[in-house]
């Protein structure tokens, strides 16, 4: 079901990296162009949120055992 909605975003990225690269087009057009990459790049990471909840739910995920170091995974203000 998922592919039915990647396939279109991937053609819109394709279009507007295509803009993006001309030359000639003007501030305001430019502005659109990057709100619209903005707004693809935020539908994309909401599916593949959708998609990692999905793998969850279906109890597809697999976990890796390896250890780390708590004290990088840390952001401290």
């Amino acid at each position: 079901m998922f592919h039915e909605v990647r396939v279109p975003l991937n053609t819109i990225r394709l279009g507007i990296d295509s803009i993006q690269q001309s030359e000639g087009i003007d501030r305001e057009t430019a502005f659109v162009i990057s709100c619209m990459d903005e707004a693809v790049n935020t539908m994309s990471d909401t599916l593949d949120d959708v998609l990692s909840y999905q793998k969850i739910e279906e109890s597809k995920v697999e976990l890796e055992l390896r250890p780390f170091a708590v004290r990088f995974c840390c952001i401290l203000y």
